[in-house]
């Protein structure tokens, strides 16, 4: 029987005969990817826990804290092959792929105890997964501050990338976060992607060269507290 065209299939779900390409699918390396284009402004701070905010990575020479890092993580509709990122922004930008919530394994209470800001036993580091809002405002108040550090930021697991510099990236991820208190806006990405619509999530304490450390109960378990 010759073949016909019966109608458009874009949107219909998919069917056992035609399976989605998984994270180690070779081919989909290989060929040009779909084009991804963003023209933006750095992730400069966000909240400390205290009810104020705080440069994601102000404190990179000295406390290490945990600080959300929302505004820096720039999402993809599917798994890249490569990324150039180009710094406008007026100054060094940080480059990095598992989020500064991301505790280290030592509390930042004394003698390195995980305790909240009451001085009251928590087990949040022990996870090593991603501390979530109401945990990381429990941690800081107007007198005390029990943050642990970032894996990220004790772990050096970040790039610097100089004003006006590029930087290009042959690696695949969802969620890539560049941060930096650059006030211009005129920053970009240009990135080729995949078909792959896995999540990759790296948010995890344990991962080498990603946020390093040793790993947590949680590991790559998913991030449910």
């Amino acid at each position: 029987m010759a073949n016909y065209y019966s109608g458009d299939r874009t949107n219909d779900a998919p069917q056992a005969s035609w399976p989605k390409p998984g994270i180690n699918a070779v081919g989909e390396y290989q060929m040009s990817g779909q084009p991804f284009l963003l023209t933006f402004g750095l992730g400069a701070a966000g909240n400390d826990g205290d009810g104020g905010t705080e440069e994601i990575f102000g404190d990179v020479g000295g406390a290490k804290k945990i600080v959300d890092d929302s505004a820096s993580a720039i999402h993809f509709p599917a798994i890249t092959k490569k990324i150039t990122f180009t710094n406008k922004s007026n100054a060094v930008a940080y480059v990095y792929f598992c989020s500064t919530m991301v505790p280290s394994s030592v509390g930042g209470g004394a003698a390195g105890a995980d305790l909240n800001e009451d001085n009251d036993p928590v087990d949040v580091v022990s996870r090593g997964n991603r501390v979530t809002t109401a945990e990381l405002n429990a941690y800081h108040n107007v007198t005390r501050d029990n943050r642990p550090q970032s894996a990220v930021k004790e772990n050096g697991t970040y790039i610097e990338v100089a004003d006006d510099a590029s930087i290009e990236l042959e690696v695949k991820c969802r969620k890539i976060f560049i941060a930096g208190d650059g006030g211009h806006t005129t920053s970009t990405i240009v990135a080729e992607l995949t078909s792959i619509e896995e999540q990759y999530d790296c948010d995890y304490r344990g991962l080498p060269g990603l946020s390093g450390g040793v790993r947590g109960s949680k590991f790559l378990s998913g991030q449910g507290a």
